[in-house]
């Protein structure tokens, strides 16, 4: 993919890039990060280290395909970052003509001292110029977060469904 511009994205002082396989530490770090505090996770530690690992080999076979980031980089440091995961969909009758091709937003995670800076709405905007690049027709944003959802919203995402879950319990032989 050639350089992508996102420079009129963020203000003074930001950058925006896509993360590489050398990220993928960083990543990890985030993710730990984003988990510990947003789902209020107590985790023992090697639950931690065994959450670090199977991120980390999922996206030693994935980023840069199926799943790509974003980060923002203020003063040198990575300030904020978030993810998509990239899928093909089926055919929908009276739909899009063939099957579609789209993206869900996922892992938004913003430093706590780089909060309040516009950089999740500058990702939010950043991500079709990538999803261009990449074929991606479509773009989604599933979240519990109010913010979240208002910063969607003021991107110029539009709401467009609600989703129900069922996990399945498999019984251990």
């Amino acid at each position: 993919m050639t350089a992508l511009d996102f420079s009129t994205l963020v203000g003074e002082g930001a950058t925006i890039r896509l993360a590489t396989q050398e990220d993928i530490p960083a990543i990890c770090d985030m993710r730990v990060a984003q988990s510990l505090e947003y789902w209020g996770a107590n985790p023992e530690p090697g639950e931690l280290a065994h959450f670090r690992s199977e991120t980390e080999a999922h996206l030693k076979r994935t980023l840069g395909e199926r799943v790509m980031f974003l980060f923002i980089e203020q003063d040198g440091e990575i300030a904020s970052m978030s993810g998509v995961e990239v899928f093909d969909r089926l055919p929908t009758y009276g739909g899009v003509s063939g099957v579609q091709r789209t993206a869900t937003v996922v892992a938004c995670y913003t430093r706590p001292e780089f909060r309040g800076r516009g950089h999740m709405a500058a990702m939010l905007r950043a991500w079709p110029l990538v999803a261009m690049r990449v074929g991606v027709d479509a773009i989604y944003v599933e979240t519990r977060n109010a913010s979240m959802r208002r910063i969607a919203e003021k991107t110029g995402y539009a709401h467009a469904s609600d989703r129900f879950r069922m996990t399945i319990e498999v019984e251990a032989d």
